[in-house]
């Protein structure tokens, strides 16, 4: 049996000094983001001479490692020339990828600049065989798939010929589908969508029916690490093993770009990837989990106690005992420690664990006298001073090595010279020498042999026989091949000099110097001319108009129980033009019914069945038979909400034309709205993240083509991870869940509702959110079809048709948010 190829180590650059790192030890290729459309817009990020200069030198490595620049947020329709710009700017920095969420930065490259390579984040949470033949279509080469997904799941998907897959091996974890997290941006106002979560996963949240607990770190999760999953993902048939850390340190790269590049290598003693493994730790690690790489059923992702870094356990509290004035920690150290290094002790209560410096450091004898020393040995009994005013460090308390002087000797890299590297031109000139000039033509061509400047420079003067002929060419040669400071490499150099003159090699150099710069000014006005057409080309004011002619207004109502219903009169339903029903987990299996109840009450003609976003293992299955009971009721209308939806629906019913997209497609600009269009999608539906001068935007380009939510109830974050057991004791198995939802408050006084969908988790707000005191504004501008969610609650006959009456009459539901109008305008 032929061994699969060895897979790429993808490893992280938060800056220069991090990718430079990555590189010494051991990635095969790095991903980093510019200052502009990262999903880690607070990391240092690269200026664009250093994104050129980093890639020279990357390429100039043997063998030749790669980069990949992330573009990896949604994209706003005031943003799309100036996002195409930077689509431009990766290109000509010779970047070998882009990694983007956005359909519309897509299908920008896919137009203006086909030959960049395409890769899609993890942001666009696929998480199926179907969504990434979805995403292979879309003209994506790679797909970095949901860290939700298990071994099984991943060779399914790399089975899909023609793409490849990139998945999570190690690093930080969102409790959310990355994503389909809109906690950060409906509530606090920082999108992660636009690189500026705020981390609410990392509040402390207490229940309503434990009122006397201090709550839990109930959706912090542990960090992925993988290392001994390394033979299975590579069997499984995944091209690239990616490590997570843009705003980590260089140091944390290097360390875990070290460990893994040992484990891929083969090898390394067990004891020596163990050392690494500490030294990883020392620098920054939470508590480790292999999260779904074996099963679908793990429990143990999260941890409710802590949060933040720990490092690496180098013991247990013996005693805090007081001497000479000061109180010192006693603990038994199995990893040497030196003084100045950071320990940590873990405080019952307390959110964090203690940290601080091992300033004083004493080593305890047999009798139990303490020598001052510098260092300890592994094994050995220590003391460290404690700072002033301590909490209780209790016996038996884990104390941890948080930050290792030794692990940062160990780890030294290379940082090449600013000037080293850069994105240079081949220059192939022509030398000749006159008696009265001497002249050079030449022409500077880009990696793939296109020609992108010429020209020609000249030098008066009297020039005489040369007493030595061959050392003018030599001159001349040596000249022509002092291009370090340019953009240039010297290819081809011709000699013409017939007449045996020389040529002064001062008048030479001042001759490349006068023609490199000629050429290099040439070269920048033409990057700059073509970088002003891109943006222009796709900047809002080239927008053409795809709305069709103006109708009147409609309503639709999205449900997931039929029941949710049962309290509209007549002269509701009659006010009800569409109402769309989402498949989930609980009401799928008996659709027929369901649908049947439905079209009893409003006809088939008015009824849109809805796709589920996430569809897993099984689920996949359950919905194609789903899907084909309700074309076999006359179901012609169609909701899908996630790349491999499609896939699945066309799958099963294969002349499916009406079919709406979701708003976890994403349509925030003009180009990814026309992508969905362009794809067979009759119409768009409105983010929840969406602010009111976009969406009108959008409205004047799309108007009917465009559904508006105004009565929203959209998951907050949607988890694999089962938060509930955590204020239930644990789990009590699958199907015995006690409670279907926990209403849960922040440490930043957020009220939300923990909802369970069979054991996936989705986090609601405490009521929905509405744009009903917008709706004057956007029938102005355009909008013409209005949607109400009734979608996760046990909504009751009584509440659905009384706010259906408010939103429809333009007043606002007392059971409601108030969204932002500003939306994700302030974000980046």
């Amino acid at each position: 049996m032929n061994k699969s190829p060895a897979p790429e180590l993808l490893a992280p650059a938060g800056g220069p000094d991090a990718g430079y790192a990555a590189l010494h030890f051991g990635a095969d290729a790095v991903y980093l983001g510019l200052r502009r459309f990262s999903a880690r817009a607070e990391a240092e990020n690269f200026t664009l001479p250093e994104l050129e200069a980093f890639t020279a030198y990357a390429h100039s490595l043997t063998p030749r490692r790669l980069v990949y620049v992330t573009l990896n947020t949604l994209v706003r329709n005031d943003e799309t020339g100036e996002a195409a710009g930077m689509l431009q700017d990766c290109a000509d920095a010779g970047a070998d990828a882009v990694i983007v969420q956005d359909l519309g930065l897509a299908r920008i490259a896919q137009a203006a600049l086909p030959g960049l390579e395409l890769h899609a984040s993890t942001q666009m949470a696929i998480h199926s065989r179907e969504g990434v033949i979805g995403a292979r279509q879309a003209g994506f080469t790679r797909v970095n798939v949901a860290r939700e997904l298990t071994l099984t799941d991943l060779r399914t998907c790399a089975s899909v010929p023609g793409i490849q897959i990139e998945t999570f091996v190690h690093g930080a974890l969102c409790y959310s589908y990355s994503g389909l997290c809109l906690y950060s941006s409906l509530l606090r106002g920082r999108s992660g969508n636009r690189g500026s979560c705020a981390y609410p996963c990392r509040d402390r949240f207490k229940a309503d029916h434990q009122p006397d607990s201090d709550g839990l770190f109930a959706f912090s999760m542990k960090d992925l690490a993988l290392p001994e999953q390394i033979s299975a993902l590579r069997e499984a048939g995944v091209a690239s093993l990616k490590i997570e850390g843009r705003k980590k340190s260089p140091l944390y790269v290097a360390t875990v770009t070290a460990l893994y590049r040992r484990i891929l290598d083969g090898g390394a003693a067990p004891e020596e990837l163990e050392a690494i493994t500490e030294d990883v730790k020392t620098v920054f690690s939470r508590p480790w989990t292999s999260l779904f790489s074996g099963g679908r059923r793990s429990l143990d992702t999260i941890d409710d106690q802590t949060v933040g870094h720990r490092g690496a356990r180098v013991g247990d509290v013996i005693s805090v005992r007081r001497t000479a004035g000061e109180s010192r920690l006693r603990f038994s150290s199995c990893r040497p420690i030196e003084r100045h290094d950071g320990i940590q002790v873990d405080v019952d209560g307390e959110d964090k664990p203690f940290g601080f410096s091992a300033q004083s450091l004493y080593t305890v004898g047999k009798d139990g006298s303490a020598l001052s020393v510098f260092e300890t040995n592994e094994g050995a009994m220590v003391e460290v001073t404690l700072p002033p005013a301590p909490p209780p460090l209790l016996p038996g308390a884990p104390v941890y090595c948080a930050s290792s002087q030794k692990t940062k000797r160990e780890y030294p890299f290379p940082r090449p010279a600013a000037s080293a590297f850069r994105l240079r031109f081949r220059l192939d000139a022509t030398i000749r020498v006159f008696p009265d000039r001497i002249t050079a033509d030449a022409e500077a061509f880009d990696a793939t042999g296109a020609g992108m400047a010429a020209g020609g420079a000249e030098i008066k003067g009297a020039f005489t026989t040369a007493q030595d002929p061959p050392r003018s060419e030599s001159a001349a040669r040596d000249a022509f091949a002092k291009l370090g400071e340019t953009p240039f490499l010297a290819g081809h150099i011709r000699f013409e000099n017939p007449d045996s003159l020389f040529a002064p090699a001062s008048l030479l150099n001042r001759l490349r110097r006068e023609l490199t710069d000629t050429l290099a000014d040439q070269l920048a006005a033409k990057r700059a001319a073509r970088r002003e057409t891109l943006v222009d080309s796709f900047s809002p004011e080239r927008m053409q108009h795809h709305a069709c002619p103006a109708a009147r207004e409609e309503w639709v109502v999205a449900i997931d129980r039929e029941e949710t219903l049962s309290g509209f009169s007549d002269s509701d339903l009659a006010s009800v033009d569409e109402v769309i029903f989402r498949l989930d987990t609980g009401n799928r299996m008996q659709v027929k019914d369901r649908l049947g109840t439905l079209i009893a009450r409003i006809g088939v003609a008015r009824l849109r069945v809805g796709l589920p976003l996430i569809m897993r293992d099984n689920e996949t299955d359950e919905t194609r038979q789903a899907v084909s009971d309700a074309a076999a009721l006359g179901i012609v209308r169609w909701e899908v909400s996630g790349m491999g939806g499609r896939q699945i629906l066309e799958s099963t019913v294969p002349d499916a034309d009406d079919i709406i997209a979701g708003w976890p497609l994403y349509a925030l600009n003009r180009e990814s709205a026309a992508w969905l269009l362009d794809h067979g999608y009759r119409g768009i539906t409105i983010s929840p993240e969406d602010g009111m001068d976009n969406i009108l935007a959008l409205l004047k380009v799309f108007g009917d083509r465009i559904t508006v939510p105004v009565y929203l109830d959209p998951p907050m974050m949607i988890s694999e991870s089962c938060a509930q057991s955590r204020f239930q004791g644990g789990c009590a198995g699958k199907g015995l869940c006690s409670s279907t939802s926990t209403r849960l408050r922040s440490a930043h006084r957020e009220q939300v509702v923990l909802h369970r969908d069979g054991c996936r988790s989705i986090v609601l707000n405490s009521a929905p959110f509405t744009r009903v005191p917008q709706m004057p504004r956007l029938r102005t501008g355009g909008a013409r079809r209005f949607l109400a969610e009734f979608v996760h609650r046990e909504w009751n006959a009584q509440d659905t048709p009384r706010i259906w009456r408010e939103v429809r009459a333009g007043r606002n539901p007392d059971f409601a948010f108030r969204l932002s109008p500003a939306g994700l305008a302030g974000a980046q």
